[in-house]
C-alpha cells in the first residue's frame, strides 16, 4: 500500500511539473492590439501597437502613427531595426508575458538619441 501511495504521489508530481508554463510563444500568440503608456526619456505618451503574424518567425508591428516595422521572433522576444538613409536608426524589442507586452524602442537621429519603454496590455 505504501508503494502504491508513493507511486501515485510521484505520478501526480510529474503531471504538475509537465503542465507548467512552457513560455511557449508563437507568432500567433503575439498577434493582437496592445495599449498603454510608453515613457520616452521622461515624457509619457499613451499609444497603441498592433502586432500581426507574417510567418512563424516574423511579426509586423504597426504603431499609433501608422508606422510599420518587421520584427524577428526568438522565443518570447521579437526584435527589429531599420535605418533611414543613414540619417536615423530605430531598434525595437518586444517581450510577451501573458497579456503584457514589454516594449523598448531606441531612436538615433542626427546625433540625438531617444529611448522609450513601456508595458502595454492586450
Amino acid at each position: 500500500m505504501k508503494n502504491l501511495f508513493g507511486l501515485l504521489f510521484v505520478l501526480a508530481l510529474f503531471t504538475l511539473v509537465s503542465c507548467g508554463d512552457d513560455d511557449d510563444c508563437t507568432a500567433a500568440s503575439f498577434a493582437g492590439t496592445y495599449s498603454g503608456s510608453v515613457d520616452c526619456d521622461g515624457t509619457s505618451t499613451e499609444g497603441t501597437i498592433t502586432l500581426s503574424r507574417i510567418s512563424d518567425t516574423e511579426l509586423q508591428l504597426t504603431d499609433t502613427d501608422g508606422s510599420s516595422f518587421t520584427l524577428t521572433l526568438d522565443g518570447c522576444t521579437a526584435t527589429g531595426s531599420e535605418s533611414f538613409i543613414g540619417l536615423a536608426d530605430i531598434s525595437i524589442s518586444i517581450t510577451l508575458d501573458g497579456d503584457d507586452l514589454k516594449y523598448t524602442q531606441d531612436v538615433s537621429a542626427l546625433g540625438i538619441n531617444v529611448s522609450c519603454e513601456g508595458t502595454l496590455k492586450k
